[in-house]
């Protein structure tokens, strides 16, 4: 099934955009249809949850997964279709309530998630609590990004993993952090493994994606007009922009890094 084709099972939602802005989305007809055939439309998206995804599905059934900062819940319901343990913190109340009622709504994915409020900086979970603990697009946001990664490690088990999805330090970054709500440009590999050292995880695996290739394919796709166009030409536009993976050209907009627990 498409990343995000789980949204066709509402009538209603609210979603947000990379700079903070929300919008509700009413699933009418011709969106659900859209939906359980393409998916959600966006590129930087997909490639995000198709990487961490790849990683997960990978632990065994009885793995607990942490999604701090979950947001609207796409990751969430994305992971839950692998039957995993589920815990979906964020610290506004408004987006977990509408995690909660999706999961009620749509029970044969939100059984396996637990939606709560919390926030990265202080969770009140104990030590050692999840197999993988997963962050994606959070810790850019943060003045206290070296206090959240230190509760992640915190919170996850010997061994296990911390999933970490952020921004890269790109020059195209530096220009617009600022009105992304970024409170830096972005991580380097180098940065991220200062953070493990200072923490008690290790960088194991970093992944850079979204480079020249897939930049100029996102922006083409959401430069057309109508989201029906958007829609049509969406796996065009995806599909090429996996060349990346192949021919990484210039610099990449964002990375997922894997580390694990000492």
């Amino acid at each position: 099934m498409p990343i995000g084709s789980f949204l066709s099972n509402f009538r209603k939602i609210k979603l947000s955009t990379a700079d903070e802005k929300e919008y509700d989305m009413i699933i009418s007809p011709i969106v659900k249809i859209g939906l359980m055939i393409v998916g959600i439309p966006h590129i930087g998206l997909r490639m995000r949850v198709r990487i961490i995804s790849q990683i997960v599905k990978k632990m065994p059934k009885n793995a607990s997964v942490l999604d701090a900062g979950c947001g609207y819940g796409i990751l969430s319901f994305e992971l839950a279709k692998y039957g995993l343990p589920i815990e979906s913190i964020d610290f506004d109340p408004d987006r977990i309530k509408q995690v909660t009622d999706m999961t009620r709504d749509f029970p044969k994915l939100g059984r396996f998630i637990k939606p709560q409020i919390g926030s990265v900086l202080e969770m009140k979970y104990p030590d050692d609590r999840f197999n993988i603990s997963i962050c994606s697009e959070v810790i850019e946001h943060l003045k206290q990004d070296f206090q959240a990664v230190k509760e992640l490690a915190r919170v996850t088990k010997k061994n296990g993993l911390v999933i970490i999805s952020v921004p890269t330090d790109s020059v195209r970054n530096a220009v617009e952090f600022r009105r992304l709500g970024h409170e830096r440009p972005g991580y380097s590999r180098k940065m991220l493994e200062n953070l493990a050292t200072e923490n008690n995880i290790k960088l194991i695996k970093y992944i850079p994606y979204e480079f020249t290739i897939g930049r100029i394919m996102a922006r083409l796709n959401l430069s057309l007009k109508y989201p029906s166009l958007i829609a049509l030409s969406f796996y065009l536009f995806y599909l090429i922009s996996f060349l990346d993976f192949l021919i990484p050209i210039g610099e990449a907009n964002a990375s997922v890094a894997v580390f694990r627990k000492n």
